[in-house]
Parts: structure tokens; sequence; C-alpha cells
């Protein structure tokens, strides 16, 4: 990913796989370019595990 790149198109989900909404950036900018997606849900390895967020925030910080 690169400053000046554009946005890629998102990519089509295999068909029967299971989806779930996530929050994607494909390209830098500002939050605008933050989307709600479906994409397929990822299977987790034996020594991992997947993690289900029920609610996050984001609040601004002063740098000083």
């Amino acid at each position: 990913m690169r400053y000046e790149s554009s946005c890629p198109p998102v990519s089509a989900m295999a068909m029967g796989a299971t989806s779930m909404r996530a929050v994607m950036q494909r390209c830098y900018g500002d939050p605008n370019v933050l989307r709600v997606e479906s994409i397929a849900r990822p299977i987790p390895a034996d020594d991992q595990m997947l993690i289900k967020v029920h609610a996050a925030s984001i609040n601004p910080s002063s740098g000083t």
C-alpha cells in the first residue's frame, strides 16, 4: 500500500464461505476511506484463536 495508490476494488467472497462484518482500510487517507464490508471469516490455526469484538472506541488524545 502506497500513499499515492488508489483504493483497490473489493474482492469477491468464495461461494459457501462464512462471512463476518469488518471495518476495512484498503488505501491511505482520512477516515472516509474506512468501509464496513462483509468478508470471509478467518479460520484460526491450532495455535490461534478468533476473538469477537462487541464494541470498540477510539478517543482523540493530545500529543503534549
